[in-house]
């Protein structure tokens, strides 16, 4: 089903975004498995132990820039696009332990930045232009236990800007008068509008 407008361009950026980061911990659980990790978007419930390490993307505001509009309606907009850090710290004898989980949480958050920022994902395949600003991202931990679903599971957040140019389009769809299905054996006409 096609729909009638286009999704819009940060909801295709976080696509862009889940992909590469996807593909990056596929090439760095190549080298040593144990640095892989998963990737998701817009999950709301806290996650499993089973999903760690876990990096979630989500649209956080989505802001117009200042600076007026001229007659074609052309906007600039600045997402800001959150990318929580989950990870849990495990001994050998597997009880928790804080300082792995931190460890591993340092070499997450550095992942996701290596990941996000190669040069082969600076517009992260969208054509050159269409992204106008990519900022670097700024990094926070999770500071109050309300943030954290389990207590050996430590996290924080980046939190990235990109600015982009937004335009609406003219919706132009051909007025429906009548529909042929074509059902192999069985060719069914339908009318529309005429009462038939």
């Amino acid at each position: 089903m096609a729909s009638v407008i286009d999704r819009s361009l940060e909801d295709l950026i976080i696509d862009k975004m889940v992909a590469a980061l996807v593909a990056f911990s596929a090439e760095q659980k190549a080298i040593q498995a144990s640095v892989a990790f998963n990737t998701v978007r817009d999950q709301l419930r806290p996650p499993g132990l089973k999903q760690l390490p876990l990096v979630n993307i989500w649209l956080d505001t989505l802001t117009p820039e200042e600076g007026g509009t001229s007659t074609k309606t052309c906007e600039q907009e600045t997402a800001e696009i959150n990318i929580d850090c989950y990870t849990r710290g495990v001994e050998a004898e597997g009880a928790p332990s804080d300082q792995n989980a931190m460890l591993r949480l340092y070499y997450l958050k550095h992942q996701v930045k290596y990941g996000l920022y190669k040069l082969i994902n600076a517009d992260f395949g969208f054509s050159p232009g269409i992204i106008a600003r990519k900022r670097w991202p700024r990094f926070q931990l999770f500071q109050t236990d309300t943030k954290m679903p389990e207590e050996q599971i430590v996290g924080g957040r980046w939190t990235m800007s990109i600015e982009y140019a937004w335009q609406p389009e003219d919706i132009a769809t051909v007025s429906l008068e009548e529909l042929r299905v074509d059902a192999g054996m069985f060719d069914a006409y339908y009318s529309y509008g005429g009462g038939t």
